[in-house]
């Protein structure tokens, strides 16, 4: 058992300095406490409002959103705690837990259960860009590109699920493969399970270097290049989201061990002009229709 103080997490939010260090465990299991004691509360009122637990203003949530970061879990915490002396269904569940005001949040709560030392994995959470050895899917065989990687905690067993979120790069659609936690298993138990399962899986990573390759260049700076497209152009005529990131994967789409600037487009006289020239079409355009 261990006790968290719930305006830390706020603290840490912001940047600041908390009363004293958590582990990342602690969040992750202050968040399962919640969600126990928010099913708990459910059964008093009738009805089971996830969004409470699930950091957003939505309504008609049907279950307590997948996590896909390391900090998902101390964050949907926060926007929860905000509420603390609220009149909506946030603020009434505070109440029922013994916060009824913003000085409730500097009162420590215990948290039972034993503190795990490897789950999560702050790794697992970076798996976006990684490749299945097989699709998973029987009638999409190519697709094999990692989305994202999310821990879900399961209202109706109360147990937790890692959900691997998979497709066709820079795609919509996606599928998911999942593994669930044992009944009465240690979370590290489950972390053990969840790291061979990935390594089963993935083509393997021989080090940290390719894993930051595979991130820098192939998640953040297509991200980067699709950000800047965005910002300079406005996609129209039939084309759409589709079509802006086939030109990102283009523009991408150079030797493996190229240098940064190959993964620019040159620009030289003749397509500065072509540039100058559009730019002064659409000035003019806008100009008219004003």
């Amino acid at each position: 058992m261990f006790k968290i103080l719930p305006n830390d997490a706020i603290v840490l939010k912001l940047g600041g300095f908390s009363s004293r260090h958590y582990p990342v465990s602690d969040w992750w299991m202050a968040y399962e406490h919640f969600c126990r004691k928010f099913l708990e509360w459910c059964s008093t009122v009738g009805k089971k409002p996830y969004e409470v637990m699930n950091a957003t203003s939505s309504i008609d949530n049907g279950q307590f959103y997948p996590l896909c970061s390391i900090d998902s879990a101390r964050d949907s915490l926060v926007y929860l705690f905000k509420h603390a002396g609220g009149g909506y269904k946030h603020g009434a569940f505070l109440r029922y837990l013994g916060i009824k005001d913003w000085n409730g949040l500097s009162k420590p709560i215990a948290i039972s259960g034993w503190r795990p030392k490897d789950f999560p994995n702050r790794d697992w959470f970076f798996m976006q860009g990684r490749v299945f050895k097989k699709s998973p899917n029987s009638y999409h065989k190519k697709a094999k590109w990692v989305m994202s990687f999310s821990l879900q905690f399961c209202f109706y067993d109360k147990r937790w699920r890692a959900i691997i979120t998979y497709g066709y790069p820079h795609d919509y659609s996606s599928w998911d493969v999942r593994l669930e936690q044992n009944y009465r298993e240690t979370l590290d138990s489950f972390a053990m399970r969840i790291d061979k399962w990935v390594d089963e899986l993935m083509v393997p990573e021989s080090d940290w270097c390719q894993q930051a390759e595979r991130r820098s260049r192939h998640v953040d700076m297509w991200y980067e290049k699709r950000k800047a497209l965005k910002t300079i152009f406005r996609f129209g005529d039939g084309l759409y989201e589709a079509e802006e990131n086939a030109l990102t994967d283009k523009i991408m789409a150079v030797q493996k061990n190229a240098s940064l600037l190959d993964h620019k487009i040159q620009l030289n006289k003749s397509r500065h002009g072509t540039l100058i020239r559009w730019a002064k079409k659409d000035g003019r355009k806008r100009k008219n229709n004003e």
